[in-house]
């Protein structure tokens, strides 16, 4: 038979594991959140790097493109 502990009632054990199960839960998903958010905000970064050299290629194309038909 377990032993009766009257400072330590059952109820309140399994009151204070489910309180404690859902403050992990909420870290969890406040840690994934913040985890998600820096994800979007470096992938944002890298495709605005992306998008410029892009434009700075395209500049080139057209630059050549010009001269080329200058030479003709």
């Amino acid at each position: 038979m377990p032993h009766f502990n009257l400072l330590r009632y059952p109820m309140l054990e399994r009151q204070q594991k489910a309180r404690q199960q859902w403050r992990m839960a909420a870290l969890g998903a406040l840690l994934g959140a913040l985890l998600a958010g820096g994800g979007l905000v470096w992938q944002s970064f890298d495709t605005d790097q992306l998008a410029a050299q892009t434009h700075a290629l395209k500049n080139q194309l057209l630059e050549r493109q010009r001269w080329a038909q200058t030479r003709q």
